[in-house]
C-alpha cells in the first residue's frame, strides 16, 4: 500500500537527494536542493513523498514560480523535481502525488507549468494538462559593421536595483532584480548590466560549446527589447564568438541574424485557473532549463 505526505525536511532529507541524483540529476547537493527549494524568493517549495515497502519511492515539489511586468505580477506554480523509483513506475504513484502535493499548496495561482520529461510528461497529459511548443536556434551574428555606446558592468552584484521597466506587454520571470540575483548565481552565468537613460537592462547568458563550436547561450533578456540586437551583439564580441544559441520568441526575433537554424523543440505543459492567462506569459530559455 502506497502512502502520501508531506515531506518532512528534518528526516527525509537525505532518502529524497538519492531519489532525485539517481533518477534525475546528480547536482542535488544540500546547497542546491536549499537554492532551489527553500529559497525562491517568491516563497519555499511544497514537497510531497509517495511511501512503499517502508521507502521514499516517489517525489515531487510545487515552487512558486511568478511572472512580472513593470511591478504587476502573475502568481504561477511549477511542479519540479518529480520523480519515481523505477522499480515503481507504472502503477499510477506519481499522478496521485502530484495531486496530493497541489492539494497541499494552498497558495493563489493563476496557472501551472511544467517542463517534462519522457517520463513525466504522459502523466501530464493523463491528467489534461496542454502542450505548448518551443524551438531553440543557433543563429549567426554578424561581426562586421558595429559600433555600440553600450557599457555593461559585469556580474552586478549587489548594485542590482530593486524594480526594472520593461518594454512589451509581456510577463517575463526575470521581472525583478530579486529574481535575477537568485536565478543567476551560479558561477556558469554572466549577467552583464547596461542603462539606457534612467533604465536599466540585463543581458544574461553561458558560454558554452554547441557541435565543438564556442557559443553563447542566451539565456535571458530584462529590459528595454530596441537594445537586445546591440546588447547580444556586444557580448558576442567580448567572448569571442558569432555563434548564439536562443530560444525563439517574440525579444529574440528582434535580434538581426545573418542566419538560424532550427536545433530542437522543447514541450512545456500547463493548465490554467484564468481563462487564456498563459498567452500572457514569455518564457526564456532559463526558465525551461533543467537548472529548475
Amino acid at each position: 500500500m502506497v502512502a502520501y505526505r508531506l515531506i518532512d525536511y528534518s528526516t527525509d532529507r537525505d532518502d529524497v537527494l538519492k531519489l532525485l541524483n539517481q533518477n534525475l540529476t546528480p547536482r542535488n547537493t544540500d546547497e542546491f536542493f536549499n537554492w532551489k527549494y527553500l529559497n525562491y524568493p517568491g516563497g519555499s517549495s511544497i514537497g510531497a513523498v509517495a511511501v512503499m515497502d517502508k521507502k521514499i519511492v516517489a517525489v515531487v515539489f510545487y515552487l512558486p514560480f511568478n511572472f512580472y511586468n513593470n511591478g504587476q505580477m502573475i502568481k504561477a506554480a511549477r511542479p519540479v523535481g518529480g520523480c519515481t523509483d523505477p522499480k515503481y513506475r507504472g502503477k499510477g504513484i506519481f499522478k496521485k502525488l502530484m495531486k496530493f502535493c497541489l492539494e497541499s499548496y494552498q497558495k493563489d495561482y493563476k496557472f501551472l507549468f511544467a517542463n517534462p520529461n519522457r517520463f513525466s510528461h504522459p502523466e501530464f497529459m493523463k491528467m489534461g494538462w496542454k502542450e505548448l511548443v518551443y524551438e531553440y536556434h543557433i543563429g549567426v551574428i554578424s561581426p562586421f559593421n558595429f559600433k555600440s555606446r553600450l557599457n555593461f558592468e559585469s556580474n552586478p552584484g549587489n548594485s542590482l536595483s530593486s524594480d526594472l521597466k520593461l518594454s512589451h506587454e509581456d510577463y517575463v520571470s526575470a521581472g525583478t532584480t530579486e529574481f535575477i540575483n537568485w536565478r543567476y548565481q551560479d558561477k556558469r552565468y554572466i549577467v552583464q548590466k547596461f542603462k539606457t537613460g534612467s533604465n536599466e537592462n540585463y543581458i544574461i547568458y553561458r558560454v558554452s560549446k554547441i557541435k565543438n563550436v564556442r557559443s553563447i547561450i542566451l539565456c535571458d533578456y530584462c529590459g528595454d527589447e530596441l537594445y537586445i540586437n546591440q546588447a547580444i551583439k556586444k557580448a558576442c564580441r567580448i567572448e569571442g564568438t558569432w555563434f548564439v544559441y536562443f530560444m525563439k520568441n517574440d525579444t529574440t526575433s528582434k535580434i538581426n541574424f545573418l542566419f538560424t537554424k532550427r536545433h530542437r523543440k522543447v514541450l512545456v505543459t500547463y493548465t490554467e485557473r484564468e481563462p487564456n492567462i498563459i498567452k500572457k506569459i514569455r518564457f526564456s530559455l532559463a526558465d525551461l532549463e533543467g537548472t529548475v
